[in-house]
């Protein structure tokens, strides 16, 4: 692509919100995926320019280069809607500074509603195969690749570096009153 046209496209979404409407998650709202896509890239943007002092600098490649599949996969509009629904979930309540919420998104995201066979059976050679097809059939989201399980810690990093951003944010402002 040249450069003419990604300037093109930056322009173009200037005029985008990248406020996610809650009612829209469900229904699969056409520019979701761009909207999770923009707000991912102006918590980035946010991190990148914190200062007095900054927030874990030496975090930030990390995380930029992890975010960099999850990102792609929402610029083509080919994240899976599971993991979308989730996503878009936990970023509309980092909007709202609703961080127990985007918390409890996050575990959903990353742990899901798999079962963990802890204790509950046997799992080795002679297990039952109604065991291992019980087991396989809802895999955790983080265990799915090595590239879903990165991006996924890294929302968590962004989670927690919007709190922290937010509290330091409040707190200034207490500070000047």
């Amino acid at each position: 692509m040249s450069t003419e046209k990604i300037q093109e496209v930056i322009e173009r979404e200037r005029n985008i919100s990248n406020t996610i409407d809650p009612l829209s998650i469900p229904d699969g709202d056409p520019q979701l995926q761009l909207k999770c896509n923009l707000y991912i890239h102006q918590l980035i943007k946010e991190w990148e320019t914190t200062s007095d002092p900054p927030y874990l600098p030496e975090r930030l490649p990390e995380v930029k280069r992890n975010l960099l599949p999850l990102l792609v996969q929402l610029r083509k509009s080919t994240l899976p809607t599971n993991l979308l629904t989730t996503l878009a979930s936990i970023l509309y309540h980092l909007q709202q500074s609703e961080y127990d919420n985007a918390n409890q998104r996050y575990m959903d995201l990353s742990i899901g509603n798999a079962s963990w066979p802890i204790g509950v059976a046997s799992v080795g050679i002679h297990s039952s195969s109604n065991t291992s097809t019980a087991l396989g059939a809802a895999r955790a989201n983080v265990m799915k690749d090595k590239t879903t399980k990165d991006w996924i810690l890294q929302i968590k990093r962004l989670i927690t570096f919007s709190a922290a951003f937010d509290n330091a944010e409040s707190s200034s402002e207490d500070d000047q009153s």
